[in-house]
């Protein structure tokens, strides 16, 4: 069934019935996945429970939310199991609170709650045995682990994302003990690194051999890429930057517990010195008021014109568009990180010269070959300081592109990994 000669499009034919990707249709990650697997020809579907737009398509991908499909009876009963379920968990939550507090460290955000993700398995696995899915893959083991863990007949793989693992797990022991069951019962977990990998081991007593590195996400080279000298201006006019700038670009969303105040300190600061330096700010859904507080700190400063900051979401297309003239990338994030692909990577794709926080999953990347300049966590006085070492000598970070395009080639080949990863699923399928 796996030979040299098939394809994935063969080991999970479409007549067959669909794969599911279990997570938030909203989720830049999710879509990703399901978009690489039926980019591959499978029939990839995202299944979700809370999602409210009419079309049931998610940047074209379909989108099955498991409520619409509910009875009556089963809606009320699946709400009645979150209702009788929060007030016991608030009290854990409160009795818990210091443990609660140290878990989440500096992201206050979002409150993660084991309660609503409870109801949503029931409805999600029982929505997933109507579909009869050749696989079923979680995107994100708090949320949806337990919904994954629930659906039973097919091979079924759970993907940590970090902070579900690093964080969020470690809040209260209800958190603890869904996110441990959920990762023992299912058949395959695919963590992002081989770091990662240790951790769920140690951690949660998950065997490494229900483990596979990688698969999770495909670098689109062609799309992430340094545009040429001529193409550089019209992007730039676009976004309303001197194409002559150095292009600063901060590239994680404007959480606090992702650096963003980090990295609106050391842009201010380093726009100060360098009379050429222009800071890109990415927004993300949730971070308006981070970002309208961050845009009245730069207005004070008398810097609003050089500066480009977002409000919500940016498109893939113009995130993109941004990091192929950016010519340096920051990353400055608090708390543990484990999928830096989606950011860092592409960034280091189009060229930009990387300055990010020190933490172990990029020096295991550098270890590999990447190069960027390492800062402390928390220092954004640091960042600044290699915000003018990179300024200064253009060809350090030429160097540090041609080293990271080296890298990139013999490490990225997200094709080739999401392959693998499907081969593997296909082989337990075939042995259950």
């Amino acid at each position: 069934m796996t030979g040299a000669a098939s394809t994935p499009a063969d080991w999970f034919p479409p007549e067959r019935g669909p794969v599911l990707v279990v997570g938030n249709a909203d989720s830049v990650f999710t879509r990703h996945l399901a978009a690489l697997w039926r980019s591959m020809g499978l029939d990839a579907r995202i299944l979700t429970r809370r999602w409210h737009d009419d079309r049931n398509l998610a940047n074209g991908i379909p989108v099955v939310v498991a409520k619409d499909t509910e009875s009556t009876t089963r809606r009320a009963a699946y709400a009645c199991i979150e209702q009788l379920a929060r007030p016991i968990e608030d009290g854990v939550m409160r009795w818990q609170a210091e443990r609660y507090a140290r878990a989440m460290g500096s992201e206050t955000t979002y409150r993660p709650m084991v309660s609503p993700a409870l109801a949503d398995a029931f409805g999600i696995a029982r929505a997933a045995e109507q579909l009869r899915p050749q696989l079923i893959c979680g995107q994100e083991v708090f949320s949806y682990g337990l919904a994954t863990a629930f659906s039973r007949g097919v091979p079924r793989v759970l993907m940590p994302w970090g902070g579900d693992i690093h964080m969020y797990a470690g809040t209260t022991v209800i958190a603890s003990t869904a996110v441990r069951y959920a990762l023992r019962n299912v058949d395959l977990v695919a963590p992002g690194s081989a770091l990662a990998v240790d951790y769920i081991h140690r951690q949660f007593g998950v065997s490494r051999e229900r483990m596979h590195i990688g698969g999770t996400w495909a670098l689109d080279r062609s799309r992430f890429r340094r545009v040429s000298g001529q193409e550089r201006p019209r992007i730039c006019a676009r976004f309303g930057i001197d194409p002559d700038a150095l292009i600063v670009m901060n590239v994680r969303r404007f959480f606090p517990a992702w650096g963003s105040d980090l990295a609106l300190r050391a842009g201010i600061e380093f726009a100060r010195q360098q009379p050429r330096a222009h800071i890109v700010l990415l927004g993300g859904s949730g971070t308006e008021p981070f970002v309208a507080e961050a845009r009245t700190v730069v207005d004070r400063a008398g810097l609003l014109n050089r500066f480009t900051l977002f409000d919500g979401d940016v498109s893939p297309e113009d995130c993109g568009a941004l990091m192929s003239v950016t010519d340096i990338a920051l990353s400055l994030m608090r708390e543990l990180d484990m999928r830096p692909l989606a950011s860092i990577l592409e960034a280091a794709a189009c060229g930009a010269a990387p300055i990010l926080s020190d933490q172990a999953e990029y020096r295991a990347m550098a270890g590999l070959g990447f190069r960027a300049s390492f800062c402390p966590l928390n220092d954004w006085a640091e960042a600044v300081g290699a915000l003018r070492q990179l300024a200064a000598c253009p060809a350090q970070r030429e160097e540090m592109a041609r080293a990271n395009r080296a890298y990139l080639d013999a490490h990225e080949d997200g094709v080739a990994q999401a392959t693998a990863l499907l081969r593997r699923i296909r082989t337990l399928a075939d042995r259950t």
